[in-house]
């Protein structure tokens, strides 16, 4: 057999019959350049001559990544030994140190020396193609493949600044939380703008947005931006910024929705899961109707990660304080967008339709306008900045009673202060009972966390509820607030003697 014909017959079982295991680049007189999953660049050629291999190793140092191959084909003992004396590195058979080399002779019977490749097995008994067939199918796969390598170089050179610009939101969110007393604390997320109650015993529908830009820990804020920055960056990168920003937000609000009945009912929920579900359904639905926007080499293994992905995280949705409404609600915005076409309407792979793109960056620009509008609303309304160091001023708790308390802490009936939105309540009631002995025994069998207090002749009572772990600024003032309320506390009751006692303040007589 002919060294063409030999070259012939190896690229046709390498790379162009059916269930070939690689991928034909470019085809030259003498050299065949694939693509091989397992192998990187391969190089298979006939030429026996050190110089021109030497050239071709050279010019492989622009296509190989990680690793290559280089597949000498034909030639006998000679060529054997002269392959075996080589010193790849010294004799300038090197990649560099950004990839490995291997050298591979196949002889005319298809063995292999001085390593066995699975991947090159050949069967050099068959006769060679015929040349027309061979020339369409090498002509096809070589168009495929410049059509692919394009596709690469449009998609990697694309900055996917939206994604970069999500992930410094949240980042510096949660830096926020943690200067103002720690990510798992529920009065720090609450008042930064975490899905609670609050949406409709407060009207404070700006939580629906900024609920997503909150996380409580650092695996949960690590896991998001992982997620973001490389299926968000990837997304993009395909579909362009605009489609991506609209799909982001639209998917956040769809979880939030969906998490509402959850939150008005006492559950706290942060974090961008929502909106990554969205992009984790629309790479799914991407990579099984892609519409010219993937490349057809690429859908096998995308839809793979795809599949794996969405698996996954359903499987996580179900772990305890996971939000699995969110998710479904975010995923189903994704399946809406992408399943539709909605989210590539106007965009094919020879680019994007000029009105489609208009429509979609006015979108885009008012979405973010809408969810900063929300961030700063929210900020502005919180105040989670001010949870580190609590202002304390004297303050009338009740008639005659004056003690420390923190400004942050607001009336609400006879509630200072509310609960998860700030570290404590206080639940304070004044009484004013015709018969004390039995308004005790009554009030603490009924409440027996509350402290009753003698202030002026009148009963006040006390419920101090605080959040654990309590914040340690807020700790020091519960210290410094119950001392205060020594001077007026009740002794407790005795029930051998039956009668309530009341320690007296100065001047006062015991009633």
């Amino acid at each position: 057999m002919s060294d063409p014909e030999l070259l012939r017959l190896a690229t046709w079982q390498l790379a162009l019959q059916d269930g070939a295991p690689g991928e034909l680049l470019k085809l030259e007189a003498i050299a065949s350049w694939l693509a091989l999953p397992k192998r990187g660049a391969v190089v298979v050629t006939t030429e026996t001559d050190l110089e021109v291999l030497q050239e071709l190793v050279d010019r492989m140092k622009s296509h190989a990544r990680k690793k290559a191959v280089v597949v000498v084909l034909g030639g006998g003992l000679d060529l054997r030994e002269a392959l075996g004396r080589l010193d790849l590195e010294a004799d300038g058979f090197s990649l560099g140190d950004t990839a490995k080399l291997t050298l591979v002779h196949i002889d005319h019977w298809g063995g292999q020396w001085p390593t066995a490749l699975p991947e090159l097995r050949l069967d050099l008994h068959q006769p060679p193609p015929a040349i027309a067939a061979y020339r369409a199918a090498a002509s096809a796969a070589v168009e495929r493949s410049r059509a692919f390598v394009n596709w690469q170089e449009r998609v990697l050179s694309t900055r996917p600044i939206g994604t970069w610009a999500l992930c410094a939101v949240i980042v510096a969110m949660f830096g926020l939380e943690l200067a103002a007393g720690g990510t798992d604390s529920l009065p720090v997320l609450v008042r930064a703008g975490a899905l609670s109650s609050d949406v409709l015993r407060e009207g404070e529908i700006w939580r629906l947005a900024t609920a997503a830009f909150l996380h409580g820990g650092f695996a949960h804020v690590g896991f998001a931006l992982v997620v973001l920055w490389q299926l968000g960056g990837f997304l993009e990168r395909v579909v362009g910024t605009s489609r991506f920003l609209v799909l982001y937000f639209l998917s956040a609000l769809g979880g939030a929705f969906f998490a509402l009945p959850t939150a008005l009912f006492g559950t706290v929920v942060v974090g961008s899961s929502t909106a990554l579900w969205g992009i984790l359904v629309a790479h799914f639905v991407l990579s099984r109707r892609p519409r010219g926007l993937l490349p057809e080499e690429l859908l096998p293994e995308a839809r793979r990660i795809a599949g794996f992905n969405l698996l996954l995280n359903f499987a996580v949705s179900f772990l305890p304080g996971v939000s699995l409404m969110g998710h479904l609600g975010g995923g189903v915005v994704g399946a809406v967008l992408f399943g539709t076409g909605l989210a590539t309407w106007g965009l094919s792979p020879e680019g994007e339709d000029e009105r489609a793109g208009a429509v979609y960056r006015v979108f885009a620009a008012g979405l973010a306008g809408v969810f900063a509008a929300c961030l700063t609303i929210g900020l502005s309304t919180g105040q989670v900045w001010t949870l580190a160091n609590p202002a304390v001023e004297p303050t009338a708790i009740a008639e005659g009673l004056v003690v420390p308390v923190p400004t942050q802490l607001e009336w609400r009936g006879d509630d200072l202060g509310r609960l998860p939105r700030d570290p404590v309540q206080l639940h304070i009631v004044e009484h004013r009972p015709n018969d004390l002995a039995a308004f005790q025994r009554t009030w603490t069998r009924l409440h027996p966390e509350d402290e009753i207090l003698s202030v002026d002749g009148q009963v006040v009572t006390v419920r101090i509820e605080p959040l654990d772990p309590l914040l340690e600024g807020w700790a020091e003032w519960l210290v410094d607030f119950e001392e205060a309320l020594e001077p007026h506390a009740q002794v407790p009751y005795s029930e051998e003697s039956q009668e309530p006692e009341f320690e007296a303040e100065q001047g006062d007589s015991p009633q």
